[in-house]
């Protein structure tokens, strides 16, 4: 038996109308499917009756010309997408128990509006998961045929290719951009540019290929303790357990063990990780697979078993000390206090938001004369003193 609400109600619409919704708020179902709108099906809710929230709200980018995705153009598209989702999420906060969380989806284009509503319908914005697919299509504007097809000049065709995936022309057309319907693969022409400019802009095109989706972690806010309101409404607490990805690597170290970082840092007596061997701590990149594979055995094309070769996917570790300091050996070594021009051991200097000049301890600038300048070396000085805003 499917556990589905319909609203047949004639006149106004009330929980009553919602058995299922209704038997499931008070503990005696597991789950109601309910299919409404829910920018008013919320407004039925008592206040503080969920757990969590997933949710997979527009992205603002007009997708594929629909309608319900459309919000108008440049800054009044921003404002409307966020009044639009901002409303819809305030509801959200209100049935939401305190430290309830919710999983927000987003585009990274938008995703800094979709962040916006959430912060204005008031939710506490904890993290953003990335959901890395790979296996997005390029929606990009090719720049040089664009110039041949202003010009109206035909390009020459000058091969084909094969592709898995050939377009639908008349959506593409509907829709202004290079994607649309999927239909059987096939051969495709390839063309050279026709004239002199789009030969110059051969190759560029107007965006990158999708691989990555974002997912607002955001959580509604409590007055009381976490562990108090854990133990109040069962909500505050992230179930780290339950998502721990297994690993054979050892996690955990040892009280009093001096260790070294691949930057050179060292950390003497550091405290053990809060985790277990076996079970890696669950982070806010989830890498998909492909669907074709097996619990067992990835398909030869999955994302995640060609992360092997990282550079295929522009996967970058932060650079080391030696990276980031290479060209710089010519350069004369500085204390930190010289370079923040303070005196050794001031209370400025060991400080992160004293900054240079804002405590005790500053040295007295200095003004140094030099004629011992070349004319060309001079005349670079004056450019640069006057490219800072230098008055002379």
């Amino acid at each position: 038996m499917v556990a589905q609400d319909e609203n047949n109600a004639t006149g106004v619409p009330s929980l009553d109308d919602y058995p299922y919704t209704k038997a499931v708020l008070e503990g005696r179902e597991r789950w109601a499917l309910v299919d409404e709108d829910s920018a008013q099906f919320l407004k039925l809710l008592p206040d503080n009756c969920i757990d969590s929230i997933v949710c997979d709200p527009p992205s603002g980018t007009s997708f594929m010309g629909r309608e319900w995705d459309s919000f108008g153009r440049a800054q009044g598209a921003r404002s409307a997408f966020v009044a639009f989702l901002s409303e819809i999420m305030r509801e959200c906060l209100r049935v939401l128990k305190p430290g309830g969380h919710a999983l927000v989806w987003a585009l990274p284009r938008t995703s800094g509006w979709t962040s916006w509503a959430l912060e204005d319908a008031g939710f506490e914005v904890r993290d953003c998961v990335y959901h890395g697919f790979y296996s997005g299509f390029p929606k990009s504007l090719d720049a040089s045929k664009a110039i041949d097809k202003a010009a109206g000049a035909e390009r020459p065709v000058v091969g084909t290719k094969r592709v898995t995936r050939v377009l639908n022309p008349e959506d593409v057309k509907v829709h202004n951009y290079s994607v649309g319907t999927v239909a059987q693969g096939g051969e495709v022409t390839v063309t050279a540019p026709a004239t002199l400019k789009a030969a110059q802009w051969d190759g560029f095109g107007t965006a990158l290929k999708p691989a990555v989706e974002c997912w607002w972690l955001v959580r509604k806010s409590f007055n009381d303790t976490v562990a108090g309101n854990v133990l109040t409404y069962g909500t505050g607490a992230l179930n780290i357990d339950a998502c721990r990805i297994a690993t054979d690597d050892k996690l955990t170290r040892e009280l009093g063990k001096t260790t070294t970082s691949p930057s050179g840092w060292k950390s003497v007596n550091r405290s053990p990780v809060a985790g277990k061997d076996g079970a890696r701590w669950p982070s806010h990149l989830i890498v998909d697979h492909s669907e074709e594979c097996e619990p067992d055995a990835c398909v030869p094309d999955c994302p995640t078993r060609m992360l092997g070769n990282a550079s295929r996917f522009f996967f970058t570790p932060k650079p080391s000390r030696r990276e980031r300091e290479a060209g710089c050996e010519s350069l004369p070594a500085r204390s930190g206090a010289e370079a923040v021009d303070r005196e050794e051991g001031s209370a400025g200097l060991n400080s992160p938001r004293a900054g240079a000049g804002r405590t005790g301890g500053r040295k007295a600038t200095l003004f140094v004369l030099r004629d011992d300048l070349t004319p060309e070396e001079l005349e670079y000085v004056q450019r640069e003193l006057v490219a800072a805003g230098v008055a002379f």
